[in-house]
Order: C-alpha cells, then structure tokens, then sequence
C-alpha cells in the first residue's frame, strides 16, 4: 500500500543499528488536518536512513511512505500487532520555517 503525505518536520531521529543488517531513522511530522494538527512517526529503514540528511527540522515535506504491519506472538502467547509507516521517497516543498 502506497500512499503521501505533506507536512512540516518537527524532529529527526539519529541513525539507529538494530542489527547487523537492519538500521532505522525516525521522521516526525506535523500534518495539517483542519482545527488540529496530526503528529505522526515515519520511519526510513536500511539505506533510505540517508535520505533524511538532507533535510532539517521545520522543513515542508512530501513524504512517500508504505504501510506496513505484522504480528508478534510473545512467549506468554499474546499476541501483538505493530504497524509501520516506511518511507521510500522524500521531496521538500517549501521553505524551512527556520
């Protein structure tokens, strides 16, 4: 599942190694959506972690991301859902408010 969105970045998380093969990067942003804003987290995993060098907080964005989602079944037999909003393409769209 494809989808965009615009909005302003309000904070970009440090590179973090999770494993030996896998890393990720945070990108919160704030989206307009009428009376209130939406704050919500993206995540560019593996190489896609240097797209986000380019850019700074208070910058206007396009964002194109995938949603993704998979199941976790702990030893107590619970089992959990975790959702992921993976960035593959990012573009600036106006000026930084910095």
């Amino acid at each position: 599942m494809a989808y965009d969105i615009k909005g302003t970045i309000k904070r970009i998380g440090a590179t973090e190694q999770k494993s030996e093969k896998f890393s990720k990067r945070t990108l919160i942003l704030d989206i307009e959506d009428g009376k209130y804003s939406q704050v919500c987290e993206f995540q560019a995993t593996g190489e896609r972690c240097a797209l986000l060098e380019q850019f700074a907080v208070g910058d206007q964005v396009s964002v194109a991301w995938n949603l993704r989602g998979r199941e976790w079944s702990g030893k107590d037999g619970v089992v959990k859902v975790f959702n992921s909003c993976d960035i593959w393409k990012i573009e600036r769209i106006g000026a930084s408010a910095s």
